[in-house]
């Protein structure tokens, strides 16, 4: 990963990075992705490193805050890093339309 530029990894390489477990949960993902950042010389507190500034977009905490009670369970609601779960699914479809390397 270190000495690699950005065009030689592959979305195969990603996907793997970026698997959500059976739960759909996004943050073990979100944790994997902070490590590797971490490791690659990027951290993710760097204001003007724009690895990091972009990773920082995609990981934000959407859940919503002080639901009540009976509204906890209510499947309209976006939870966690929400964009990381839709990084899985765009590369999902791409590899679908065969446009992965």
């Amino acid at each position: 990963m270190g000495d690699r530029s950005v065009e030689t990894v592959s979305t195969d390489e990603v996907r793997v990075i970026a698997e959500l477990p059976e739960s759909a949960s996004a943050w073990p993902a979100v944790a994997r992705i902070d490590a590797l950042a971490e490791q690659a010389g990027h951290p993710l507190d760097a204001p003007d490193d724009p690895v990091a500034a972009c990773w920082r977009e995609l990981r934000i905490d959407c859940s919503p805050a002080d639901i009540p009670d009976d509204l906890q369970g209510y499947w309209g609601f976006r939870w966690g890093a929400d964009k990381v779960v839709s990084l899985s699914v765009a590369l999902t479809r791409l590899a679908t339309a065969g446009r992965t390397s």
